[in-house]
């Protein structure tokens, strides 16, 4: 049987050279975790945060601002968000769910993912009779940076869609790139402001990754 494993790598806004604290590590047990407000929460949403808003330990992060999980009741809706200089990306973990992106909806399934830009208003919403669970992750654009406007039609991607390869490490391990810069070309969707790399990782039995740090980089495995 194969591991597998939805990694994220963010850019940080503190400089190598201007760090402040030793490098250091946060763990969280999903299952023990308790739901939370925000943005999203509602009577029918859900919000159980991992790091970030809700969390009790914000001030470690970067440039996360939330990383949790949104669970939606049948037919269910979440507030209407919109941030100025904030990206977010949803990655749907099961269910059906309908992404209500300015005045325009699209629908996306389970494994899922997009990227949405600052700028835009953006709701999620359940469109069955079946929970919908879905990975949310916020990031700060740091001030220096130039924003776009943000696209009229966003892209959606799947999983099963993006072909796994071999990247940063040994043959056992496989990687799938979803989400990057728009300097990237081979994640499938390149438009992220913050997000160095979105990636699903397949460990074989006995793989593993080459031993790494980041210097001026948060990881979220």
């Amino acid at each position: 049987m194969k591991t597998l494993l939805l990694s994220l790598l963010i850019a940080s806004e503190l400089l190598a050279q201007d760090r402040k604290v030793d490098a250091t590590w946060l763990h969280r047990y999903i299952p023990r975790l308790s739901e939370a407000g925000g943005d999203l929460a509602s009577g029918t949403c859900h919000y159980k945060p991992i790091f970030g808003e809700g969390d009790r330990e914000t001030r470690v992060l970067r440039s996360v601002t939330r990383f949790g999980e949104v669970t939606l009741d049948a037919l269910g809706n979440c507030q209407t968000v919109l941030y100025d200089r904030q990206e977010e990306s949803y990655f749907v973990l099961e269910g059906k769910s309908v992404l209500h992106y300015g005045d325009q909806t699209y629908a996306m399934r389970t494994n899922d993912f997009i990227d949405l830009p600052p700028g835009m208003k953006h709701s999620i919403s359940n469109s069955s009779e079946q929970t919908l669970r879905v990975l949310v992750m916020g990031f700060k654009i740091p001030s220096p940076t130039s924003i776009s406007a943000p696209s009229l039609h966003p892209k959606i991607a799947n999983l099963d869609d993006v072909k796994e390869e071999t990247r940063w490490s040994p043959t056992s391990v496989l990687y799938k790139l979803l989400l990057g810069p728009p300097t990237g070309t081979r994640d499938a969707i390149d438009e992220a402001y913050v997000v160095t790399s979105f990636f699903w990782m397949n460990f074989a039995p006995g793989g593993t990754n080459f031993p790494h740090h980041h210097e001026t980089a948060e990881e979220i495995i």
